[in-house]
């Protein structure tokens, strides 16, 4: 809600249409409807914006390869498959979007732990595995795919901050940290400087776990 706000915002972000996804029907079903509907509305010039902020999961096959997935309300943990969002079908639908400028920013992680309190953050740490990074890392002049943690890492929530840490740094990088994430300093804040900020700040508040 809070980004929503902010990316609303005329003194901010600027955007003429913010869809908020936050109630209804939250299962993977229904919010890969909610996509394909606001998809209908897009055009070529427009700059399309998703960003994903909750849980994600893994599944891990009988080769030890994994596959990750974004959680809706009805996500099943040992059943990814048949009730999870494959970030893979996430990442094609972005590439499918009408839109010739698109974005698509997660905040999840993909251990299959549920919410992990800064607090907790050390122990999240050293459970985790150090898999490579299975998310896409191409760029194109006019596409970004951008996550909040490497994979296998916990995606850290903050009470004080009343958001997950990259969540609440990147909301501050498009409104009271403008000036200091736009590095260019043509007084815009691209997403690549927003996310570029909120990644050095959530791994000074979090001490780099």
């Amino acid at each position: 809600e809070d980004l929503a706000a902010v990316l609303a915002s005329p003194d901010f972000g600027g955007f003429s249409s913010v869809e908020l996804v936050v109630d209804g029907d939250l299962t993977a079903h229904g919010v890969m409807k909610r996509l394909n509907a606001w998809k209908e509305g897009l055009a070529p010039d427009d700059f399309a914006f998703v960003y994903f902020s909750g849980h994600g999961t893994r599944q891990v096959d009988e080769k030890n390869r994994s596959r990750v997935f974004l959680a809706g309300s009805d996500t099943k943990r040992d059943d990814p498959i048949g009730s999870g969002i494959p970030l893979q079908a996430a990442q094609e639908f972005l590439q499918g979007l009408p839109a010739f400028r698109r974005a698509l920013v997660v905040d999840a992680c993909f251990t299959g732990d549920g919410k992990v309190d800064s607090a907790d953050a050390e122990r999240a740490a050293r459970a985790a595995v150090n898999d490579d990074l299975a998310f896409s890392e191409r760029f194109s002049e006019k596409e970004a795919q951008l996550y909040a943690t490497t994979y296998g890492r916990p995606a850290l929530e903050s009470e004080e901050l009343r958001h997950g840490v990259y969540t609440a740094q990147f909301i501050a990088a498009l409104s009271e940290r403008f000036d200091e994430a736009d590095i260019n300093g043509d007084l815009v804040v691209s997403v690549s400087e927003a996310h570029d900020l909120a990644r050095d700040r959530t791994m000074e508040t979090t001490n780099a776990i």
